[in-house]
């Protein structure tokens, strides 16, 4: 069942202000732009994946989780700043297997981070 909220509020300034609010209930499902635009950048060779924080496991530390297949891909170096580095992110990654031998965190892989861009929540 679809329920549709609308709040509209106008403040009486200098030209007038409209702010309004739409809230749908029960919709969880993507739009169809927004399923062509992810199947356009997965065919582009990006995953989508969560950063997750496992510090606390096996040194691992921040961590990607593939969404699709939910493997933990650990990468050798992070882009510059650590807006990335916040757990729960969702990211569009393009990544490359490393050939590092890894002698921590072996519940995941070791890739290179090619491309990464922040998916807007």
């Amino acid at each position: 069942m679809k329920t549709t909220t609308y709040f509209i509020v106008f403040l009486l300034l200098p030209g007038g202000i409209l702010f309004s609010c739409k809230s749908k209930q029960g919709t969880t499902s993507m739009s169809d732009e927004q399923k062509k635009i992810e199947q356009t950048i997965l065919s582009e060779g990006y995953i989508k994946a969560k950063v997750v924080n496992l510090k606390d496991k096996d040194g691992c530390g921040f961590l990607l989780q593939n969404m699709a297949d939910k493997q933990l891909l650990n990468p050798i170096a992070w882009p510059e700043g650590d807006m990335y580095k916040i757990e729960g992110n969702m990211v569009w990654v393009k990544y490359r297997e490393s050939r590092i031998n890894q002698t921590t965190c072996l519940q995941s892989k070791p890739v290179v981070i090619d491309e990464i861009k922040l998916i807007e929540k």
